[in-house]
């Protein structure tokens, strides 16, 4: 509890590998996101493509590819400098390299766009029913502060929520067009 606090001694601070491990740490966490957002079970492997114009970069990944694709649940990882990017694939930015997740055979895109259209309507009903409470005088005149706040806070959270499934929404039906 009173030794010193432990210092870096010279040359032992490497900005270049922390830069590195930094562009890995991004990469795996752009395609767990992906994963999440396309509801991917953690028991599929999904194929990732990166693309960059940064050899460097590429190489540092590529030497990486066995760690990354164990912490992202990748199967086939492919590194691109040049060439096409793949249609119909999910897409993340990762400093400059760009991170593609095919979904041919992933999901069924239509599926999964009844599913968000199902969630927003769901939400939608709810915020009603919310709104209609704050909009009557009776409720607002009897109620304690404390639980107007309550709603009005439930109000604000399922709007943020809305917002984020219609934008999975257009993300999704992008996809379907690009496939």
């Amino acid at each position: 509890m009173v030794a010193e606090f432990p210092r870096a001694k010279e040359g032992e601070v490497q900005p270049e590998a922390e830069a590195e491990m930094g562009l890995i740490m991004g990469v795996i966490g752009a395609i767990r996101n992906l994963r999440s957002e396309l509801n991917v079970p953690p028991s599929k492997l999904v194929e990732a493509v990166l693309h960059s114009q940064n050899r460097k970069a590429l190489k540092a990944l590529e030497q990486n590819q066995l760690y990354m694709a164990s912490l992202a649940r990748a199967g086939k990882m492919t590194f691109q400098t040049g060439g096409e990017k793949p249609k119909g694939s999910a897409t993340a930015v990762a400093e400059d390299v760009e991170i593609y997740v095919p979904l041919k055979g992933l999901i069924n895109l239509d599926d999964e766009e009844k599913r968000i259209q199902k969630e927003i309507a769901k939400i939608a009903e709810e915020l009603s029913r919310i709104n209609l409470k704050l909009h009557n005088e009776e409720f607002l005149r009897k109620a304690r502060p404390e639980a107007v706040l309550k709603e009005k806070e439930k109000a604000k959270t399922l709007v943020e929520k809305q917002a984020k499934f219609e934008e999975g929404l257009e993300r999704v039906q992008a996809w379907i067009k690009s496939a």
